[in-house]
């Protein structure tokens, strides 16, 4: 008896084996769809269409085929059982109603989805609904959109490091400079760290467009002063779409005039006259975390995935309490969000991330602090000028950089905005000069200590001065062996005196300061000045190398 038991079981799994594997890709199954819709299999695989799936008479084809995984899910997915393609009428119908595709499969330690193809995915594949009972061996889809279809068994570790690793490239995303960046000669942004974003600007009627194409893999908060208008929020990729609809509905928290979001591009406009122009971005640290989330799962997650996640109540409230950077406690609440919205296939893939063996959590707290490191980014969008430096040359510093004698007011950093013509020019990296306004000069004195032999500056007066005002200004130079005198300064030689007026800048001089000790710089005006929280006149974008 114990030997007839064996023997069936032995032959029972014999037949079970190959009836899993006696389909071979090319063996094919047609059916025509009836009143009733209809049934139409091949070894290992059973479709069904409900009635109205399809007009009476249409051809059913199912045909078994190579399940083709790209690289990236085959690194964690394998094929199992029979893969199919399904067509309705030789690919010209979609179906009215879903279809449940049942496929059998072999025992498998490793949970096991189906895949179909998906070109609106990162990999152009995509897990369909679907529930896998490892009891029977059967794991069951539904599909309403048909393509191919394959069962896989998915390595749960493998899969957590994968989707980790989408979510990093994700974060780590840069887009190539386009030509429109600095291709107006006139108008000029100032230095932007890290290339956050790639600046566009052009004079267009009564009005100075611009665009901000993103460099980043966060949401930024973008402010500007004065306030700009911008064209509707678009985006090209399935987390950008997603992401819109969350900030619009979080909108009213958030302290920025629109959003950035990651590969994607702002355009707005500032009327013209207005310039220099402000441009502030900061991190939104709930909306970026919730885009990155989003991005990874859209490598393989379809949209209706995403969009039940996007609108998920619990992730409004992580964006509304997210008020500091990317932090991995965060990442938690989000991705506890995203897994409790989506059931069946896509809650078990989720879980698989949130409470599988890989180590998904630390990862997470890795990209956080990642992310961390720049929060806010400022830059000014003006009109250029031959004396404006974006950086300065090799072996030079500027000159706010070097000590200075110890005065009540000495010389600052200063994005200076100068006006010239009909517009202002903003000179990044400028010193500034208290201008002395009651009959006496005021002076600063900057040491080179014989360090140096070349200064080079512009003279302006800054968009806070009083319109008409006039200043004289006068630069001396204590040489190097005069330094150890009493009173050096009476020993001191004239390098230049000059006369400026708000809105005629002095164009970029260079001298010699061979053996120089000290610069003086004095500045005197007969014009009535008001109050300033810094100096009237600056020396732009000054440096000695």
């Amino acid at each position: 008896m114990i030997v007839r038991r064996v023997v069936a079981a032995a032959l029972a799994a014999l037949l079970t084996a190959t009836a899993l594997t006696a389909c071979l890709p090319g063996d094919s199954s047609r059916v025509v769809v009836g009143g009733e819709g209809f049934i139409a299999r091949i070894a290992g695989v059973t479709v069904s269409g409900p009635a109205g799936v399809a007009p009476e008479g249409t051809e059913v084809r199912l045909e078994a085929i190579d399940a083709p995984l790209p690289g990236d899910v085959s690194s964690f997915a394998a094929a199992t059982g029979t893969a199919v393609s399904l067509t309705l009428d030789g690919g010209k119908l979609q179906p009215a109603e879903p279809l449940e595709v049942e496929f059998s499969v072999p025992e498998s330690d490793d949970p096991v989805f189906v895949l179909g193809e998906d070109a609106s995915t990162g990999t152009g594949t995509a897990f369909v609904d679907s529930q896998w009972d490892a009891e029977r061996g059967v794991v069951t889809a539904t599909v309403d959109h048909l393509s191919w279809f394959s069962p896989v068994a998915v390595d749960e570790k493998k899969f957590s490091d994968t989707v980790a690793d989408w979510i990093e490239q994700s974060a780590g995303v840069n887009t190539a400079r386009p030509d429109c960046v600095g291709a107006d000669e006139e108008l000029t942004f100032s230095s932007i760290p890290d290339n956050i974003v790639w600046p566009c600007a052009t004079e267009q009627g009564d009005s100075v467009e611009f665009s901000l194409q993103s460099n980043s893999g966060l949401v930024w908060e973008v402010l500007t002063e004065p306030q700009a208008d911008y064209e509707p929020l678009t985006a090209l990729t399935l987390s950008g779409i997603a992401t819109i609809e969350l900030a619009k509905t979080v909108a009213a928290g958030l302290q920025g005039d629109t959003v950035l979001l990651p590969l994607e591009t702002v355009k707005g406009s500032f009327e013209l006259g207005e310039a220099p122009y402000t441009i502030a971005l900061q991190v939104e640290p709930g909306l970026s975390q919730v885009t990155t989330l989003l991005f990874g799962l859209s490598m393989m997650f379809p949209s209706k995935w995403l969009d039940l996640i996007s609108k998920a109540e619990c992730l409004v409230d992580v964006v509304k309490s997210a008020t500091s950077s990317p932090s991995g406690e965060t990442w938690r609440t989000v991705w506890g969000c995203a897994a409790s919205i989506l059931t069946g296939a896509g809650g078990a893939l989720l879980s698989i991330l949130t409470t599988g063996p890989g180590l998904f959590a630390t990862q997470m707290d890795g990209l956080s602090r990642e992310l961390s490191q720049t929060n806010t980014v400022q830059f000014t969008l003006g009109y250029s000028d031959p004396t404006q430096l974006d950086d300065k040359p090799a072996g030079a510093s500027w000159l706010y950089e070097l000590p200075q004698e110890i005065v009540a007011d000495p010389a600052e950093e200063v994005a200076a905005p100068v006006p010239v013509g009909d517009g202002t020019v903003v000179f990044q990296h400028s010193s500034s000069v208290w201008v002395g306004c009651e009959g006496k000069a005021h002076k600063i004195i900057f040491y080179l200590d014989g360090d140096y032999t070349e200064l080079s500056f512009g003279l302006g007066l800054q968009a806070h001065a009083p319109e008409g005002m006039t200043a004289d200004i006068e630069m001396r130079a204590v040489a190097e062996e005069d330094s150890r005198l009493v009173l050096p300064e009476n020993y001191s030689g004239e390098i230049g005196r000059w006369s400026i007026t708000r809105g005629q800048p002095l164009e970029r001089q260079t001298v010699d300061v061979t053996g120089v000790w000290s610069v003086s710089v004095s500045a005197i005006t007969s014009t009535p000045c008001g109050s300033a929280d810094i100096g009237y006149a600056a020396l732009l974008d000054a440096y000695v190398r």
